[in-house]
């Protein structure tokens, strides 16, 4: 799966809070739930919903020390956007050659976003 890397700003963590606080961060643009958040290249969490430009909230609370800030990394899945006649061909072949009937389709939803997912 491709992944975009996004790295604007600094965020501040506390211990025991699922609450991530941005400086110039800008993640209404940028952060998605799903995207993995990092720190000193491990991952720390989950974006669960982002608040605003400089707020988001992680799937479960950060057990690590605090900290005010720092430097970060996000890593969000790339999904694409096909034509529903094309996205339902490609299901329909999935399905048609595998056994495991639905897990290479939900791999491929994984890719395809819907038109409202990306305006």
């Amino acid at each position: 799966m491709a992944v975009s890397w996004y790295r604007t700003g600094r965020l501040s963590l506390e211990h025991g809070s699922a609450t991530v606080r941005g400086t110039a961060t800008r993640w209404l643009s940028a952060a998605a739930p799903g995207a993995l958040v990092l720190r000193d290249s491990l991952v720390i969490g989950e974006v669960s919903s982002v608040i605003s430009d400089d707020a988001m909230v992680m799937a479960a609370p950060y057990a690590g020390i605090s900290v005010e800030h720092v430097a970060y990394a996000l890593i969000t899945p790339v999904r694409i956007l096909l034509p529903p006649q094309i996205e339902n061909r490609i299901k329909s072949i999935l399905n048609e050659s595998t056994e495991v009937n639905g897990s290479y389709v939900s791999l491929f939803d994984s890719f395809v976003a819907t038109e409202s997912q990306i305006i």
